[in-house]
């Protein structure tokens, strides 16, 4: 009881208080003391730490730069690739087309008539069926 009536809770708190005051105090000292080395003050260390910053931030931005050129780069490659094996398609493809129109041709020529409409005598003198080739193949 006497204990109590010694402090009152405003009292305890206010020494609380204060212990905790000097607490933070001494904290915060010894971490800005501890990363400062001796000889130096905040101001050089805040610089050094400003010129840090500026080195990273330099380093990170030509990264990014680096990076983007990769990447069109990559980019390139692949649309120019793209474009050769379309145009090798192609080319194939009118290669088949050339093959198939020869074929046609080929196909027409054979079964065309000689006896037809403007072709010459000589040509119709020549495929015209002999009348003693149908007596010989039939014996």
């Amino acid at each position: 009881m006497l204990l109590l009536l010694c402090f009152s809770p405003m009292d305890v708190e206010a020494q609380w208080w204060k212990f905790w005051k000097k607490r933070d105090k001494s904290t915060t000292t010894q971490s800005v003391e501890s990363d400062a080395p001796a000889g130096r003050n905040l101001k050089d260390v805040e610089k050094e730490r400003k010129t840090a910053e500026k080195f990273l931030e330099k380093e990170s931005k030509k990264q990014l730069r680096e990076e983007k050129k990769r990447q069109e780069k990559l980019a390139k490659e692949m649309r120019d690739s793209q474009k050769a094996i379309e145009k090798n398609q192609k080319k194939v493809l009118a290669d088949h087309r050339k093959q198939q129109r020869k074929i046609m041709r080929n196909i027409k020529t054979k079964n065309s008539n000689p006896s037809g409409k403007g072709s010459s005598i000589l040509q119709r003198y020549k495929f015209r069926k002999n009348s003693g080739d149908g007596f010989f193949l039939s014996r």
